[in-house]
This record gives C-alpha cells, sequence and structure tokens, in this order.
C-alpha cells in the first residue's frame, strides 16, 4: 500500500485502517518508483500526541485569567469569572 506526500494523515490513517495495514510507503505521485519514506502506525500516534499537546497548550493560552472581583460595582457590569450580571 502506498501513500503520498499530500495527504493528510487522516486520510492516510483511515487508508490503513480499512486495509487492516499497519505501515504504508510514501511515494511521490510523479515519480511513484521514488520512495521517499515509510510512515507507520507509531508516526500516526507521535503525530496525534504532538498536536494533543499542541491543543491542549492553546486551551492553557486561551483561558481567561479569573480574578476575583472586589468592591461593589455597578448595576448592569458583567462579573469577569462567571459572565452573571450584578444586580
Amino acid at each position: 500500500m502506498t501513500a503520498h506526500p499530500d495527504e493528510t494523515l487522516r486520510v492516510i490513517a483511515n487508508r490503513m485502517a480499512a486495509h487492516d495495514v499497519t505501515r504504508v510507503v510514501v511515494v511521490p505521485r510523479d515519480e511513484p518508483g521514488r520512495v521517499e519514506g515509510i510512515l507507520g502506525l507509531r508516526h500516526l500516534l507521535e503525530a496525534r500526541r504532538v498536536d494533543l499537546h499542541e491543543e491542549q497548550h492553546a486551551e492553557r493560552v486561551l483561558t481567561p485569567f479569573r480574578r476575583t472581583p472586589r468592591g461593589p460595582r455597578p448595576a448592569g457590569e458583567l462579573l469577569p469569572d462567571d459572565g452573571r450580571l450584578v444586580p
């Protein structure tokens, strides 16, 4: 079974699962006789691990800074930590 460098890992992983194979040979579309590499399950798992790490890091960075409100607030102002309106 072969894969091409321009295919996504999701497409390749789905093809591998459908054909019950654990490795594919990566060949360029314009030179099918030239092998660029071999992609195995270990590579797919490593790519997913990196992707999960990046997602978790992005969630930490995008989580708004939470602080405890101090002092009285004007009526109708949104509280920063839970989005409720102050009565």
